[in-house]
């Protein structure tokens, strides 16, 4: 892995452990309307704009959606309350190695940031140069968009930093955008992941690679 500028980090299924929240939120949302779904019918969308989630929910089995912004309304309820939100064992600290040897850091998140803010401990986006949550772009992930508006946050430009994430259409986005991505196998199998520039197994193991090679 060779030296960057800035290391920008997708939120959910990266730094955060909130896929399986977020996924029983959006089952309880959906089944309200007659709709019964899987993890798998989920997790592969993570990354896509919260209002592009239902339409692809509901359209994967041939039904019409109702009002998505009802329905990411009820989504948000039912997540703020049943969440166990927890960060995955490196997280913290990769962003405090990362913040004392001066490397820019950024998030870029389909979430909204209120649910964001609801769910991280206080002070913990404030660590970071660069937020961009579903509110800051026009179109989400898979669109190179939101990994722009990072960048053009940052000061940078797009090879001058590093993405990490978890899914495809995050990896999509990071590399539409001109970015070097790492994916980390936390929610998907390296079957999902292998459009990535590395896969590595975990957070942890990123990060040890990270540490190794960077030399700040």
């Amino acid at each position: 892995m060779r030296k960057f500028k800035a290391i920008v980090f997708d939120f959910d299924g990266t730094l955060a452990m909130t896929m399986e929240d977020n996924f029983r939120a959006w089952k309880r949302a959906v089944a309200e309307h007659g709709l019964k779904i899987k993890p798998m019918d989920y997790y592969p969308l993570e990354g896509l704009s919260v209002y592009e989630v239902p339409r692809k929910l509901f359209g994967a089995y041939g039904r019409e959606t109702p009002n998505p912004r009802e329905l990411v309304k009820t989504k948000e309820v039912y997540y703020k309350e049943a969440h166990s939100f927890a960060f995955y064992p490196g997280a913290l600290v990769i962003i405090e190695v990362l913040r004392r040897n001066g490397m820019k850091t950024a998030v870029v998140t389909a979430a909204l940031q209120e649910r964001l803010r609801h769910t991280v401990p206080d002070g913990f986006l404030e660590k970071f140069d660069a937020l961009v949550t579903g509110e800051d772009t026009r179109h989400g992930k898979p669109s190179p968009e939101p990994y722009l508006k990072a960048v053009e946050k940052l000061n940078l430009r797009p090879e001058d930093c590093l993405a990490v994430e978890n899914a495809p259409l995050g990896i999509e986005s990071a590399k539409k955008a001109g970015l070097y991505c790492a994916a980390v196998c936390s929610t998907l199998d390296r079957s999902y992941l292998t459009a990535a520039d590395e896969i590595f197994a975990s957070l942890e193991d990123f990060n040890n690679s990270v540490i190794q090679t960077m030399s700040f």
